[in-house]
């Protein structure tokens, strides 16, 4: 069963706190939702949790263990982190790209490219990018490399799985399709992703982590989270909340 928790999390720049003692805990089986305006503190949370950084104060805690405890090969297999605005570090093809997703198990691109070829063909597939495989990254929109990237986090079958807004830049039918695959993930693994679009968010996340100046304000259902009062006090707008059966379905209306 994976886990993953946040104890007393603490994380500054230069005497500037980005987050401010976020508490929680999460399990299998659950897709939560990070969400929040920006500079609220998604993607530092996300940085944290995944090892990236390390916290100014508080643990990470993964399966149980410390996450500075854990071997770097040994995390890199159960955790996976799917960054914000990654820009590709040199011209590879979409194909050597979600390779490197392999790399924590085979220790090469040509290896993984020959070994895992099944795993990472399915991996461009689920994402919609199979044609782009022999396509140089350098060449792709902005949509296009950001499907690329989640077949990548597809690719390494870690149990967690932690993405900094997957779907930005995507039209609507690909955000449609990535949110489906994680929602799928989360029922045997644990999924966190940091999103912006809050009708989506409420319609396939299980559960809402609102955060707001680097604090965790509200942790609960999307009906829990999503409120006209939290969505007023956070993001400064006064929305129009639906109850639909596809979930809540959430309108900016104004700002206040």
């Amino acid at each position: 069963m994976a886990g993953l928790e946040g104890q007393h999390l603490g994380f500054s720049v230069a005497d500037k706190a980005l987050l401010k003692d976020v508490s929680f805990s999460a399990a299998n089986g659950e897709f939560i939702g990070l969400i929040g305006p920006n500079g609220a503190g998604k993607s530092t949370l996300l940085k944290c949790l995944s090892g990236l950084i390390t916290p100014s104060q508080g643990d990470v805690i993964l399966n149980q263990k410390k996450l500075a405890a854990w071997p770097a090969k040994a995390r890199a297999k159960t955790l996976a982190l799917l960054a914000q605005q990654e820009a590709p570090a040199w011209s590879i093809s979409a194909e050597a790209l979600v390779a490197l997703g392999r790399l924590p198990h085979t220790g090469s691109i040509d290896a993984a490219l020959k070994v895992d070829a099944a795993l990472i063909r399915m991996a461009l597939q689920a994402a919609d990018v199979e044609t782009l495989a022999e396509r140089s990254v350098d060449t792709l929109s902005g949509g296009e490399l950001r499907r690329v990237q989640c077949a990548r986090l597809f690719a390494t079958v870690a149990d967690i799985w932690l993405a900094d807004e997957p779907i930005a830049a995507l039209d609507p039918l690909h955000q449609l399709q990535i949110m489906q695959l994680l929602k799928t993930k989360s029922e045997t693994g644990l999924v966190i992703a940091a999103l912006h679009d809050l009708s989506l968010a409420a319609r396939f996340c299980d559960r809402i982590l609102l955060l707001h100046e680097g604090r965790l304000v509200a942790d609960g259902t999307p009906e829990q989270v999503l409120t006209e009062k939290n969505l007023a006090d956070v993001y400064r707008i006064k929305a129009q909340i639906t109850a639909t059966e596809r979930g809540l379905s959430i309108v900016a209306e104004s700002a206040l």
